[in-house]
């Protein structure tokens, strides 16, 4: 291919021991590490938060995340958008988190993974506050799932802030998925997680809804990156739908080259 692949979704790491994967601890270790499994699927950008499990996580530990999310960009350089974080629960720590990094450069929020840092919903607590600012400054959100009435709220009070659904899922969890994307114009899917083994999935979407709306992503370390570009490869898409999920719609929606 004569186009870098983006990876929309994956969670490098300072620190070996904040490696997310589950399997491979003693062959990746370092930043350096991480890029080049990457770089070895074709994988030139990607985008992602810095994520480490605390279920009681407050603003002070998941702003070192993100501080650690910022000290990789300054070794990757361009290569690497980061992702930041923010706890409905810290709605005036999140605003101001948000408002510095965006200072430094960040357009993406997440991924965010409420179940690893002690919160369930985006809409609890201070969340619509933290969203409201999010939208006013054109920043986009990568989230794991939650439940129905969370995501549609947050899609359907927020109608420009552009929030991207991680995992496509099994049958179910697609088709909901899918429903969310004809009634949200804002609803985006990456194609990180459980999915996309599911032979025709990719042609399936791009019928629902358009090639327009799909993202690339590994998740990366949890999930092998090259089974991720493989599946692209070979579902039966035209080259104009491969290249919009490879790369053309994160460019387009983080404005990076």
């Amino acid at each position: 291919m004569d186009y870098p692949i983006i990876d929309l979704h994956c969670h490098p790491f300072l620190r070996p021991e904040d490696n997310s994967g589950l399997y491979h601890y003693s062959t990746l270790k370092t930043p350096d590490d991480f890029r080049n499994g990457l770089a070895k699927t074709g994988i030139k950008k990607f985008c992602g938060s810095v994520i480490v499990r605390n279920d009681a996580a407050d603003m002070k530990f998941l702003s070192a995340q993100n501080q650690n999310a910022m000290d990789l960009q300054k070794i990757y350089g361009e290569s690497y958008v980061p992702g930041i974080h923010i706890h409905p629960d810290h709605g005036d720590e999140s605003c101001r988190e948000i408002a510095e990094r965006h200072r430094q450069g960040v357009r993406l929020i997440g991924e965010l993974v409420p179940y690893m840092h002690g919160y369930a919903e985006y809409t609890q607590g201070d969340g619509m506050q933290i969203f409201d600012l999010a939208q006013s400054l054109g920043m986009a959100v990568n989230i794991h799932p939650t439940n129905p009435a969370d995501m549609e709220e947050l899609l359907s009070d927020f109608p420009k802030l552009i929030v991207v659904i991680a995992h496509p899922g099994e049958r179910p969890d697609l088709l909901y998925n899918i429903e969310l994307m004809k009634r949200f114009p804002n609803a985006r899917l990456d194609i990180s997680g459980t999915g996309l083994f599911r032979d025709g999935l990719l042609r399936f979407v791009c019928d629902a809804v358009g090639s327009e709306r799909i993202l690339f992503a590994t998740d990366y370390p949890i999930c092998n990156p090259a089974m991720q570009a493989a599946g692209v490869m070979f579902e039966d898409l035209s080259e104009i739908e491969r290249e919009n999920i490879f790369y053309r719609n994160a460019r387009d929606l983080l404005g990076i080259s």
